[in-house]
């Protein structure tokens, strides 16, 4: 029986959400909410990355889907028309919308330009690619580049949402019995009423057991390498779990050349959250699975650091062994090999259900400590239905330590939190908008305070902040933050925040600025769409910047400049207008295992003096060189990934100095380093391999001690040296 709480269908290429870092996720549940805001009632739509549970026979579920919803909305690209399951899609679709003696319940979304759709002569050769051509179409191919809450997105998928609903008001009254005919549109609501029923008894259960956003869980798969096919074949069956956000798989067969492998393996045998134990004669024969591996790896189960998982693969004798007492997988512990499954794939799939069991177990957290005893919460409602009618009066009037409980609404006012307070909004994200106008949306000069669930908005009339923060200890958490003044966030004089889970973005100047000795961590944001750079750091600044996006800023991603400082780590910096990391003015970070690529500039850019430690990092695909050095910068670049850029990998030029060692250089559009007018680095122990100019190109009085590396494999050879440089550099010990 299909799913009648979905009144639409999404058929889109997984490789589209997935590059694209789930947009797709996310448009599907904006346009939702949009069609809702028309209807004035809940408009489902199935996606198949959110609805499918696992163990659902996918194929079959899909096809009920289809059958049972009203619109299907194909997300058009290239990957759509090459997958044969959205070809499936389309053509099912297309056979229930004949049945049903319409022409309009398609609605395409044109996604990424797709060839076969521009050439008449090509899609004259692909009959769904002349049916999708004669559809109008919703051209999202300029607004997939926007925010999805900016304005000019807001509008399209209110022109979406307005045409739907058209749809819906035009579809007749079916006749009784007469299954072949749509259904009217007041059995579409009933069915939307069921699920808005459905999703207000979701949104209780979330309340009385209340879940926080979670990264993904860690999965270390010990084994030996005779078991790597039953491996592989686990792991195809665990990647739902990874589409879902779930988990991250890793073996060590993801150990890149070159790496060193014990240190790679214990890294991540000591920083999964489970361990899977592959569990056959071949595991308890090898010396380094038994003895090392998971000797480790009860360690850290007894300890409760981890939680192991043996999966038996084949039968062997391993009652008595100290995983002996663990639950294994699968159920009663029957091996996937030559046990008493039905087929290999069914005891796979009972694994891979058993494991989102104990995955589930560890993203639940324990309950909230109830309040200290006199504390009572204080309800702030705007119909009246509460405390007080206003943040503003709740906070005047609560005692140091309360809790307020902010109803939905759009509150316009600024707050000044003074004393210890914990502010949270109730509902969903967006239910509670704090709107400031000629204040800060939030001034926090407390010691200790706490805001969670809300809205920020700074909207004008003067220089004012989203958040301003001066001093102590404040955590903001899963909040939306903007500001048409200054900063999103402003942190200074020694204040030390928390900011976790928030979207950061839309500033007119940074999306957060850490001066005057600002300290804090900055930990698993979305920082987009800013004015200027997505962080900020100058003065004396010193925070911790730990597991952002930062993307899509009209600046820098990070800027660090005027003594700033600072550990930035494990960040992913994409697609800004400025350098993804701008250091200058004596900035000196330590900037370490971050993505820092596909950016219009620079990946990293020191100058003005600015220094740092560089290391660890993967950087690429950057219209500028990967690391550009000049004007007395003098950075320690060492151990990074340089690669695959759209100018040189490296380029110190005016003066520009450093030291750069035991990096990766490699397949880059020019050179893999190069040196000019002055600059002067010391590059040592590197490895600059297929690069398409030469390895290194100095050029222009450029000088330097260049020794130890292997320049082998370049298009254009290991050197080119001009004349004015040839004594100007010092050579030794070279792979050519």
């Amino acid at each position: 029986m299909a799913d009648s709480r979905s009144i639409a269908f999404m058929s889109y290429a997984h490789i589209d959400d997935r590059l694209n870092r789930g947009y797709l996720t996310e448009f599907c549940e904006c346009l939702s909410d949009e069609v809702c805001l028309h209807l004035g009632e809940e408009f489902p739509i199935f996606m198949d990355r959110k609805d499918l549970k696992w163990g659902d026979l996918w194929k079959k579920r899909i096809e009920e889907s289809i059958d049972g919803t009203t619109f299907l909305i194909p997300i058009i690209s290239p990957g759509f028309f090459k997958s044969p399951y959205c070809r499936a899609e389309l053509t099912r679709f297309l056979e229930r919308e004949r049945e049903l003696e319409r022409d309009d319940l398609i609605l395409p979304v044109y996604f990424i330009d797709t060839p076969i759709l521009e050439d008449e002569t090509k899609w004259n050769q692909d009959e769904l690619a002349q049916i999708i051509a004669s559809h109008q179409y919703a051209d999202w191919r300029k607004l997939r580049f926007s925010d999805l809450r900016s304005g000019e997105v807001r509008h399209a998928l209110a022109k979406l949402a307005v045409q739907i609903r058209k749809t819906l008001d035009s579809m007749p009254q079916a006749s009784d019995g007469d299954s072949t005919k749509i259904k009217n549109k007041a059995q579409i609501r009933h069915e939307a009423k069921l699920s808005a029923a459905a999703s207000e008894e979701r949104t209780l259960a979330r309340k009385a057991n209340p879940q926080k956003s979670f990264k993904a869980i860690e999965v270390f798969f010990s084994y030996s390498h005779k078991d790597e096919e039953m491996r592989d074949e686990l792991e195809k069956h665990l990647s739902i779990l990874e589409h879902r956000g779930l988990i991250s798989a890793w073996h060590d067969r993801k150990i890149d050349a070159g790496e060193e492998w014990k240190g790679e393996i214990d890294e991540h045998l000591n920083s999964a959250q489970i361990i899977l134990l592959l569990i056959s004669a071949d595991f308890l024969a090898s010396k380094y699975c038994y003895d090392i591996e998971m000797k480790r790896a009860m360690e850290r189960h007894e300890s409760g650091e981890a939680r192991v998982i043996p999966i038996i693969l084949r039968h062997v004798l391993w009652k008595g062994s100290p995983f002996s007492k663990l639950q294994a997988l699968p159920t009663n512990a029957e091996p996937i090999k030559d046990g008493k499954w039905r087929s290999v794939d069914e005891a796979f799939a009972d694994v891979a259900e058993g494991l989102e069991k104990a995955i589930a177990d560890l993203r639940i957290p324990p309950p909230p400590p109830p309040p200290p005893p006199g504390l009572k919460t204080i309800i702030v409602d705007q119909m009246c239905r509460g405390n007080f009618a206003t943040i503003s009066e709740a906070i005047a009037a609560a005692d140091p330590g309360s809790r307020i409980l902010v109803h939905s609404g759009i509150y316009d006012e600024g707050l000044v939190l003074d004393k210890p307070l914990e502010i949270v909004g109730d509902g969903n994200l967006g239910d509670v908008v704090v709107r400031a106008e000629g204040k800060d949306a939030i001034l926090f000069k407390a010691a200790r305070g706490r805001v969670e669930n809300l809205v920020l908005q700074q909207i004008g009339g003067g220089k004012f902040y989203g958040v301003d923060i001066e001093q102590g200890l404040l955590e903001i958490e899963g909040c939306d933050i903007s500001s048409s003044s200054l900063a999103c966030v402003a942190i200074h004089g020694k204040a030390f925040p928390k900011l976790r889970g928030n979207k950061i973005h839309d500033g007119k100047a940074s999306g957060i600025n850490v001066y005057r000795n600002g300290q804090g961590l900055i930990e698993d944001n979305k920082i987009f769409g800013n004015a200027n750079a997505g962080i900020s750091i100058s003065g004396d600044g010193n925070p911790t910047v730990r597991g952002n996006k930062i993307h899509d800023d009209k600046g820098s991603g990070i800027h660090v400049y005027e003594s700033g400082q600072g550990l930035i780590e494990d960040n992913d910096v994409f697609g800004n207008a400025g350098s993804g990391i701008e250091i200058k003015k004596t900035g000196n970070p330590t900037v370490r295992r971050n993505k820092i690529h596909d950016g219009e500039s620079s990946g990293i850019y020191v100058h003005e003096n600015g220094q740092g430690i560089i290391e660890d990092n993967d950087i690429f695909g950057n219209v500028l060189a990967g690391i550009e050095i000049k004007e007395a910068g003098k950075p320690t670049v060492r151990r990074n990934k340089i690669h695959d850029g759209k100018a040189s990998g490296i380029f110190v030029w005016k003066n520009g100095q450093g030291l750069i060692e035991d990096n990766d250089i490699f397949g880059n559009a020019k050179a893999g380093i190069a040196i000019s007018t002055g600059g002067n680095p010391t590059i040592r122990h590197n490895r600059l391999n297929k690069n398409s100019y030469e390895a290194i190109w100095i050029y222009d009085l450029g000088a330097g001690t260049v020794e130890d590396n292997d320049l082998r494999e370049n298009k254009k050879g290991p050197w080119l040296i001009s004349d004015d440089s040839k004594k100007l550099v010092k050579r030794s010990g070279n792979q050519e």
